[in-house]
């Protein structure tokens, strides 16, 4: 085994049974442990989830404003914070497949990735007739770039 993949000989293995670490049943069934804060972290872990998640809620009815990238956001948070929270979002019928999804391989769907690239379509187009020029050199660039990791990342 590798040096780096070693403990240290005078380092205990850590002890699970503390409630620093604890494993919880996923959605999915997978067994993941997610580290908890500290209690003083925790109401700024729920603010910041809660501001995502309001974010994630107006880009339902906003066409550029991405949902799914906000709630795995809060999901990420609430992991930290409000373990009842991550349930429910978790458990939604509409995104939680895609936050379990992301979580478990990092993958993005295909209708996902084509959704995200007709928007980076549209926003390139109205940037180039509403925005004077050097601007929509700079949401081409973005759309290019995100457009490119978009497309990198894997399929569920």
């Amino acid at each position: 085994m590798p040096a780096l993949l070693t403990r240290a000989p005078n380092r205990p293995a850590p002890d699970l049974s503390t409630p620093q670490l604890r494993h919880r049943k996923d959605a999915g069934d997978a067994r993941l442990m997610t580290r908890q804060p500290r209690p003083l972290l925790r109401p700024f872990y729920l603010a910041a989830g809660l501001v995502a998640m309001a974010l994630g809620i107006i880009g339902i009815p906003v066409p550029l404003l991405p949902t799914v990238p906000f709630f795995i956001l809060a999901a990420f948070f609430f992991a930290r914070s409000s373990p009842r929270l991550e349930a429910r979002l978790l458990d939604h019928r509409r995104y939680g497949p895609h936050i379990r999804r992301w979580r478990e391989h990092g993958a993005i769907s295909r209708k996902a990735k084509q959704a995200a690239t007709i928007a980076f379509a549209v926003s390139i187009a109205l940037s180039l007739w509403l925005a004077p020029w050097p601007w929509p050199a700079v949401t081409i660039a973005a759309a290019l770039v995100s457009g490119t990791w978009i497309w990198c990342r894997p399929e569920a």
